[in-house]
């Protein structure tokens, strides 16, 4: 029985898609017909970032969980979904990343408007400031 193993470049499965790959000999001269490898879209955080937490220690972030019920609080190097590590906290957003596969992903901060009835953000929850305004100058103001 033969094995072929190969590395594949990060730059090839961050996005998904359709990749062609071919294997050859060093030489250039056999090769093997193309094959299609499938990419995925990589797994993602389920949860939604709904509060910042200004701490002298460190930030602190305030996560909702997908089906909108359960607050939980994070600091950076905590592991959330037993998949992602959360490199950076900021008021725009958490920045976490995939320990399988070495994949950053961003959950951006989300109002914390749907928190459910006399249920607001947790105390000492800073709202981020509002995006930048546009420059382009195309729109009239009101």
């Amino acid at each position: 029985m033969q094995q072929l193993t190969a590395s594949v470049p990060a730059a090839l499965i961050t996005s998904q898609g359709q990749r062609s790959v071919e294997v050859r000999t060093p030489d250039g001269k056999l090769y093997s017909d193309k094959l299609t490898l499938s990419v995925m879209q990589p797994p993602a955080p389920t949860y939604t970032y709904v509060g910042f937490l200004k701490r002298a220690r460190g930030n602190a972030a305030i996560l909702k969980d997908s089906r909108g019920t359960e607050l939980y609080t994070i600091r950076e190097g905590d592991i959330i979904e037993s998949r992602f590590r959360v490199a950076e906290i900021s008021e725009r957003g958490v920045e976490v990343i995939d320990k399988d596969l070495n994949i950053r992903h961003t959950m951006p901060y989300v109002s914390a408007g749907g928190l459910g009835p006399g249920r607001g953000p947790a105390p000492g929850a800073i709202q981020p400031p509002p995006p930048p305004a546009d420059e382009g100058g195309d729109e009239e103001p009101l």
